[in-house]
């Protein structure tokens, strides 16, 4: 529950991997694994990290498509169930919730 910057680190047998933040939109990592230097990769987000989806969203409305074949309605709804069981483990809630 305490607040901590939006990055990820993947912990190995060998090494590290830190996702530079946003995690949901990363525009980096830096790679570190043992006896070596560590390594940035850099890979800045075009638009703000939400183009391809904006592309995906042009494409069906352009075909005169309800959902994306990409990212198909019962996908989306899956991950959410997922996401609110996890916000239910964590007891986090949103005004929203009632």
């Amino acid at each position: 529950r305490a607040r901590s910057s939006p990055d990820l680190t993947l912990l190995g047998n060998r090494g590290k991997i830190h996702l530079h933040p946003p995690v949901f939109c990363p525009t980096g990592l830096t790679l570190s694994i043992e006896g070596n230097p560590a390594e940035v990769f850099e890979f800045p987000a075009p638009q703000g990290g939400y183009h391809y989806q904006a592309i995906e969203v042009n494409r069906c409305l352009r075909a005169s498509l309800q959902e994306s074949s990409l990212m198909p309605l019962d996908e989306t709804l899956s991950v959410m169930e997922t996401m609110d069981q996890i916000r239910g483990q964590l007891g986090l809630e949103y005004a929203e919730d009632g």
